[in-house]
């Protein structure tokens, strides 16, 4: 939860504190939390979608966990649509 307040604009502190528990428990064990992480730090740091979409893929997702880690970047990212858009 830690690791989010760091990286997430404030808006999104609540709803990330309520997704990290059900997260960790989950097949990937918060693996994704992780990878939206460090795809969301690139994107609100000024960094290029190019940037961010050679993250994701040096992540080695399958095509859910793929598919998991979008949902969370358009969520928790002003950038996320546009990222998911340009990443797919």
């Amino acid at each position: 939860m830690n690791k989010g307040r760091e990286i997430l604009t404030e808006d999104k502190w609540d709803y990330w504190d309520q997704i990290v528990p059900v997260r960790l428990g989950d097949l990937y064990h918060g693996m994704e939390l992780g990878c939206c992480l460090n795809i969301v730090e690139i994107l609100n740091n000024g960094g290029t979608l190019d940037e961010a979409k050679a993250e994701i893929q040096n992540q080695s997702h399958s095509g859910m966990s793929y598919g998991l880690v979008c949902s969370m970047v358009k969520e928790f990212c002003e950038r996320g649509k546009e990222f998911v858009s340009y990443a797919n």
